[in-house]
């Protein structure tokens, strides 16, 4: 799996500007306080019109190039934010698997409209029995018909397409691309400890569309691109609960001072900032690892992720702390980072998942 050069730093700028405007427009504190945490058709076209879709996807297609240092750039904005965009699945995994193992005329079919924000998929891999084994995968394709569940697929129910990974009679792992709207295919759908809407998908007999290539070293890949990019969306979460503490003890006074004014809480938010910047730099380096395709990816990958689950549980818990009782309440911004944070802790791998990954490869 090859990206093309990342795009330069004045792109970057513009791309998070962007991000930063959409947000402002159409999501704020008060969406994730009133529970309305779906991103309707709008939004998910305002912002496939402003090119943020067209990252890490070759202009042969409508795209505009960039790495995997570009993804995480507007993963880590989501983050920052409290977006509740999929973009994760589907364009960080969809798209890009469309891009590694599909045919030309698959190719040519979904990229531009992927990037247009006209089509929307849904990347249905895991399952419940999967926990942090990435290729475990019970679903079954024969003849091209899919049978089996999926679980945690990020706002289902607004995916016209669905990716869904299945092993046909040999054991050998595909993915295979669906309509939505068919029979035999079924949604149960359920919030996230974020407020965030996911979907069990439930196969029976449904009808799919092979996309073809070796699915298998191309989902281990897939697999470290999700994790790092996951890692750069809880930095970003980080940085935002960061800046929204420090506000906060600037403002909130005791015994007639502010209390960011009382040594012990100044120590507690450097040690807040340190961890940021720990979990920033691991992500940064994991990137470049990634980008170079350096002989030791994985465990940097695994390194980064686990630092940045580790970094936003810390600064998390030490903002509840620092706003005292109202800090879980869903008044406070500080309560709806923290859920986000570890909502992204047990995906693609948990902390515990990937020291031991490190581990092993120590051996």
């Amino acid at each position: 799996m090859t990206y093309m050069t990342n795009l330069d730093e004045e792109d970057r700028r513009l791309v998070g500007a962007t991000v930063e405007r959409l947000a402002e427009q159409y999501f704020s504190i008060d969406r994730c306080r009133s529970g309305n945490l779906v991103c309707g058709r709008e939004e998910w076209a305002a912002f496939g019109e402003q090119g943020l879709f067209a990252i890490g996807i070759s202009p042969e297609y409508g795209g505009i190039g960039g790495g995997a240092a570009d993804l995480a750039m507007v993963m880590r904005q989501i983050g920052y934010n409290l977006l509740p965009m999929p973009y994760m699945d589907s364009i960080v995994l969809g798209a890009t698997l469309v891009a590694t193992l599909g045919s030309e005329d698959l190719k040519r079919t979904l990229l531009p409209a992927i990037v247009a924000g006209e089509l929307r998929l849904g990347f249905a891999h895991r399952e419940a029995n999967s926990g942090d084994i990435f290729d475990h995968v019970e679903t079954s394709v024969r003849g091209g018909r899919l049978s089996g569940q999926k679980i945690h697929v990020m706002d289902g129910g607004m995916a016209a397409k669905l990716i869904v990974s299945a092993r046909d009679e040999q054991g050998v792992l595909g993915f295979y691309l669906l309509d939505r709207d068919q029979p035999g295919v079924a949604f149960q759908h359920y919030r996230l400890i974020d407020n965030r809407m996911a979907s069990r998908v439930v196969l029976a007999d449904a009808q799919g569309e092979a996309i073809g290539g070796e699915a298998t070293p191309a989902l281990a890949v897939l697999h470290d691109l999700a994790a790092i990019c996951a890692a750069a969306e809880t930095v970003g979460a980080i940085a935002g609960l960061n800046r929204d503490t420090l506000d906060y003890a600037k403002v909130r006074k005791q015994f007639g001072q502010p209390i960011g004014s009382f040594q012990v809480l100044q120590h507690r938010l450097v040690d807040m900032y340190i961890a940021e910047q720990m979990a920033a730099a691991m992500v940064a380096d994991a990137l470049k690892a990634f980008d170079d395709s350096v002989s030791d990816m994985s465990v940097r990958i695994s390194a980064a992720k686990a630092q940045a689950d580790r970094s936003g549980r810390q600064v998390g818990e030490s903002a509840i702390q620092i706003h005292g009782g109202m800090g879980m309440t869903d008044e406070c911004s500080a309560g709806h980072y923290l859920k986000r944070i570890l909502a992204n802790g047990s995906q693609f791998g948990t902390a515990g998942w990937h020291v031991t990954r490190i581990a092993r490869h120590a051996l």
